[in-house]
């Protein structure tokens, strides 16, 4: 009965994952970041920003344990080093009773005793698993696709590990409140939100840059890479549509339409998602990913020019 129910628990986590892999885990944790980030610029509801530190975390947990998945699925060294971490001992006999005739891996097994309780958890991890200095590394690395690509001047991810570190172990702090307590007197403002869920993704944007430098720097141009750069042109996009977006929201509340403007917004929203989930992500195949997150920041870049074009009728 115990495999059973693991099994079935394991299997549940993996079929919620937009693409079945666990390499591709980023791109979950991004949409549910970006999705999130923008609930959060249009809200002007406390107890929204109130659930940012909670999302986020779910979010960097996922992450966390889909790359601790993804290499001991890898085999050696992960495995031999993954040893020492594991507090719940598996005798022969249970592995065996665990492992035979069932659909999930020893790294899902592994990765669900995980503690993600703090960024410590999530640092030692990686480090005893990569065996590396992960804050030296996260200080240097870049963008994978300049890395591949020769770009190396581009710029580095992370400007300022340790206040990375503090700002995503306040987030911990916060999401162990909100989520156990109703903590009715302590206030989070928009800014507190919004610094939290873009520390959160700098981290694992960082951390998926430290694995293209160690453990996947020997893998070849794969349709991941493709995947993760349409990803990353749809992330410049959307950035950019944030911008604009906060400006034509001024200009709405100005011109006393704010209503109008944020309903039409999430109808757009709404389009986008029908349009890319049911013409692009239901498709079979591993390129349809990367096809539909171009497809989504084509759409992103066309609103962005229809909102300057409103905001210049407008004469501003």
């Amino acid at each position: 009965m115990k495999a059973e129910r693991l099994s079935k628990e394991l299997l549940e986590v993996r079929s919620r994952l937009f693409v079945k892999d666990w390499q591709a885990v980023i791109f979950d944790v991004g949409f549910r970041l970006r999705n999130l980030r923008e609930a959060v610029v249009l809200s002007d509801s406390p107890e929204m920003y109130r659930h940012a530190p909670v999302a986020v975390i779910a979010a960097l947990e996922t992450y966390f344990r889909g790359t601790v998945i993804h290499l001991i699925n890898r085999g050696e060294p992960y495995r031999s080093r993954v040893a020492d971490l594991v507090k719940e001992k598996i005798v022969i006999r249970d592995a065996i009773s665990f492992f035979h005739g069932e659909d999930f891996t020893f790294g899902e097994v592994i990765a669900k005793s995980a503690s993600c309780n703090s960024i410590s958890d999530i640092h030692i991890w990686l480090e005893k698993l990569l065996d590396i200095d992960l804050k030296s590394l996260l200080g240097k690395v870049i963008d994978p696709y300049h890395k591949r690509n020769g770009f190396l001047d581009a710029p580095f991810i992370i400007n300022d590990v340790e206040t990375l570190y503090r700002n995503t172990e306040e987030a911990f702090r916060l999401r162990h409140i909100f989520a156990h307590e109703a903590a009715a007197q302590l206030v989070l403002n928009r800014e507190d939100a919004l610094r939290i869920i873009d520390s959160i993704r700098e981290l694992t944007d960082g951390i998926d840059a430290v694995l293209w430098v160690t453990a996947y720097a020997d893998l070849p141009l794969t349709q991941a890479e493709m995947t993760q750069h349409a990803y990353r042109n749809y992330q410049e996009e959307y950035e950019k549509l944030q911008t604009i977006i906060a400006h034509a929201t001024k200009v709405a509340e100005s011109n006393g339409i704010i209503d109008w403007f944020i309903a039409n917004q999430r109808s757009w929203e709404l389009f986008c998602k029908d349009w890319v989930e049911g013409g692009y992500r239901n498709q079979t195949g591993s390129m349809w990913p990367s096809v539909a997150t171009s497809e989504h920041a084509n759409l992103i870049r066309q609103r962005a020019e229809a909102l300057k074009g409103w905001i210049s009728s407008r004469g501003e």
